[in-house]
């Protein structure tokens, strides 16, 4: 069998762990660049570092582990990229998390892209939601869609593989490799100007 519950849990306790630490700081840094009082700034850093993962777990019929157990390492720093470094491995590590448990799941090779790129980028959504601005996700360079082709690269190795680990590396440092890349080189989506 491809998915030994041995293979998943490591891997997943380790993606989210990793993700709900680097996401913490990104959406504190966030409130923060704003001027957020203590309380808002602490309200990003949970929203953004768990808001994923909850509607993840919602859609595969999960208590989230959010409401279970969350413990969150903080220290604010003002550095961009600082920001820019958590972001990315916080999304990365997200995105394998969601792939994981919509894979185990059985859900389709659109259901695992559709929950890795929600648990990817959808903490850091809500906490823009919350700063009454454009999600991040609908406006930045190369964002999403890493998260996108980060969880193709998943089931497609899983598919050929059916080893989990190699296919969370896989989709893991495709994701960061990809978001470095972007911000090195200021890639982007085209856009639509009027």
């Amino acid at each position: 069998m491809p998915f030994s519950s041995y293979g998943i849990e490591w891997i997943f306790q380790f993606m989210n762990l990793i993700g709900i630490v680097t996401f913490s700081f990104a959406g504190a840094l966030k409130g923060i660049r704003e001027g957020l009082d203590l309380l808002g700034v602490a309200t990003l850093g949970v929203v953004t570092s768990l808001g994923g993962g909850m509607l993840r777990d919602i859609i595969v019929g999960r208590m989230p582990n959010a409401l279970v157990l969350y413990k969150k390492l903080r220290k604010p720093l003002e550095n961009q990229y600082t920001f820019l470094i958590l972001d990315t491995i916080g999304i990365s590590a997200f995105t394998v998390t969601g792939a994981l448990l919509a894979y185990k799941a059985g859900a389709s090779f659109y259901g695992v892209i559709l929950l890795a790129t929600i648990t990817g980028v959808g903490g850091g959504a809500i906490a823009d939601v919350l700063l009454r601005r454009i999600p991040w996700i609908l406006k930045e360079d190369f964002y999403a869609t890493c998260s996108i082709i980060g969880a193709t690269v998943f089931y497609v190795s899983m598919k050929l593989s059916h080893n989990v680990t190699l296919s969370s590396f896989a989709c893991l440092g495709s994701i960061f490799v990809m978001r470095l890349l972007a911000i090195v080189y200021c890639l982007r989506l085209p856009r639509f100007v009027n």
